[in-house]
């Protein structure tokens, strides 16, 4: 009795070595040496098994031949389990070697998402407040770019304001940072801050029944509703500049030069009215998720070649709204580039908004 309780004692320290081992393979620490440590996990196992075995009945027998010697007993037993162990781990090595791949990989692809993520944070446009406006008038005539970067609500006394919209002419909600929903909480008649007349939106969808979707580039004029007396704005034009489709959303049409084009004309159209100057967003880069870049470059070269192309026109400025830091800097780009245009004036005051 007082031989078999320590080796009982030794049999459960390894039972439970064995088992502490076999518990943390099967975590994340264990990833990619999981058959290995089997390995010992089994010999813990085993060796426990064969202490209790040959102690308890210690007349028990194995017998066998290894390198030319012969052996038995316990000791016997032990070593064709570890033979029998060592050939495990030889054959599990591929695999644990497959585990630290894939587990690498899936490191470095977390790693390669973090770092995504805080590039995407760092590049995330900052939205302007108060107005800058920078001139630029063609070399030939008096005619004009002007760049206007801040808010929307800043800009005063342009005749006409474009508004980006989709196909179906669906306006944006009030509570939208977009074009169109500025537009339209701002042209509507309220009382207490609360809208009591869609004028805009309510008129743009009586002049589109039973013609939408549109196509691309299709302009719709509309009053400016309080935006008359607010901003002194005569005219919204709607411009048809992007589009969507179900389950992928809304994207940017694929001719923006003619959205600008129609826009334009369609702003010179104006029944009973002369139009000096017209606002232009840059069309689809909001919900449509556009290139702003490429944007830019594409509306401020159709805007001058309308203005040059066009002498008999009364258009004197179109003006271009750049609403974040990152529209301004792409404007500012494309228009110091062009040649034919010379900078006149900078004047007002800019500062950034957290979101």
């Amino acid at each position: 009795m007082k031989i078999i309780v320590p080796v009982v004692a030794i049999a459960g320290l390894l039972l439970v070595l064995g088992l502490g081992v076999h518990i943390w393979s099967t975590g994340h620490g264990g990833v990619g040496r999981r058959r290995s440590l089997l390995v010992p996990v089994l010999l813990c196992y085993t060796s426990a098994a064969t202490i209790l075995l040959f102690s308890l009945f210690p007349d028990s027998f194995v017998e066998g031949r290894m390198l030319g010697f012969t052996v038995g007993g316990g000791v016997a037993y032990l070593l064709v389990l570890w033979i029998a162990a060592a050939r495990l781990l030889k054959a599990g090595e591929p695999y644990d070697e497959r585990d630290r791949t894939v587990a690498e990989q899936a490191m470095l692809i977390a790693g390669l998402r973090a770092e995504l993520d805080r590039a995407r944070t760092r590049a995330r446009p900052t939205v302007l407040a108060g107005l800058v406006r920078d001139e630029y008038r063609l070399r030939r005539g008096r005619r004009r770019i002007t760049l206007a970067s801040g808010d929307l609500s800043n800009v005063r006394s342009v005749d006409v304001w474009c508004n980006s919209e989709n196909t179906g002419f669906e306006m944006s909600r009030y509570g939208e940072r977009t074009v169109s929903g500025f537009i339209r909480y701002h042209g509507a008649r309220r009382d207490l801050g609360q809208v009591v007349d869609d004028l805009v939106h309510d008129e743009l969808r009586a002049r589109t029944v039973g013609r939408i979707p549109a196509a691309a580039g299709t302009t719709v004029t509309t009053g400016a509703g309080a935006l008359t007396e607010s901003h002194g704005v005569r005219r919204i034009v709607h411009v048809a500049a992007v589009e969507g489709s179900a389950a992928t959303g809304f994207r940017q049409v694929a001719d923006i030069g003619r959205c600008v084009c129609n826009a334009l004309e369609a702003a010179e159209r104006i029944d009973g009215e002369v139009v000096r100057s017209v606002l232009l967003p840059l069309f689809g880069t909001g919900v449509g998720h556009a290139e702003v870049e490429n944007t830019a470059q594409t509306i401020v070269d159709a805007a001058i070649d309308y203005l040059t192309c066009r002498p008999d026109s009364r258009l004197e400025e179109v003006v271009i709204l750049a609403g974040t830091d990152e529209q301004r800097a792409a404007c500012r780009a494309v228009l110091d580039r062009r040649t034919d245009l010379r900078p006149s004036s900078s004047r007002g005051v800019l500062r950034a908004v957290t979101r």
